[in-house]
């Protein structure tokens, strides 16, 4: 299908470039070009959230922790391997977000039971339907990315989160 014909070609670019439409291959730039900007992403992203974890007032009153692994490894994804499908934005944030939404409600679902003592023994099971769910969800929706499977473990085994 050429670019002309193809659906999403008479939609602003900055709209579909948000679902990976291209309408032309862009050209390769040289590799420490690429490697400065990975560098500036990671650390600038990283430092925000780090921010944001550490510093919040929203986020210290509920003990969140300030570092989570997860967005570290999708800071790899992101900034180190930016042509793969997996670590397109729409990859990472949506798939983060399911995942976390599934983790919580998976939790929420296992702290119901009468004996909430029973939760504790039960949060690696918890943990495991959270993450293979979160899995298939990501699937189903064509937001898979890896590092959110991870978003959804920490919801579920980390009394905190």
């Amino acid at each position: 299908m050429s670019a002309r014909s193809h659906p999403l070609s008479r939609y602003p670019l900055w709209l579909t470039r948000w679902v990976g439409y291209r309408p032309g291959q862009p050209k390769k730039q040289p590799n420490y070009v690429v490697w400065f900007w990975s560098f500036i992403g990671a650390f600038s992203g990283l430092c925000i959230l780090q921010a944001v974890f550490n510093y919040s007032h929203y986020f210290l009153r509920r003990h969140v922790p300030g570092v989570i692994a997860s967005y570290g490894a999708s800071a790899v994804l992101v900034y180190g391997a930016i042509e793969a499908p997996l670590s397109q934005p729409r990859a990472l944030i949506g798939g983060h977000f399911l995942s976390a939404l599934t983790g919580i409600i998976i939790t929420k679902l296992f702290s119901l039971m009468p004996n909430k003592a029973r939760l504790d023994s039960l949060r690696w099971l918890a943990g495991a339907l959270s993450t293979s769910t979160a899995i298939v969800v990501m699937q189903m929706t064509g937001t898979t990315h890896p590092p959110a499977g991870a978003t959804a473990l920490l919801a579920a085994v980390n009394a905190e989160v």
